[in-house]
């Protein structure tokens, strides 16, 4: 018994190498992937952060946007020396 194991084993290795990896790309990934957090925490801080500038007009809207990732930009530089 122990020996057909081995050879069902090792026929099934073979056919899994043969598979196209793009194809079969999931059995690579694990699903407890840690960087969804990342992926929507930055779009959640930046909507956070233009909450007051999304009730004014487009143009103004795009100013203050941009005045307030100036004030981030300041900031994290100053914090970096």
């Amino acid at each position: 018994m122990c020996i057909s194991l081995e050879i069902e084993k090792e026929m099934t290795v073979a056919a899994l190498l043969d598979v196209n990896e793009t194809r079969f790309w999931k059995a690579y990934f694990s699903y407890n992937a840690k960087c969804e957090s990342t992926n929507n925490s930055l779009p959640e801080a930046f909507n956070a952060s233009i909450i007051q500038a999304r009730s004014n007009s487009i143009i103004s809207m795009l100013n203050d946007i941009r005045l307030s990732m100036m004030e981030q930009i300041v900031s994290k530089k100053k914090k970096q020396y």
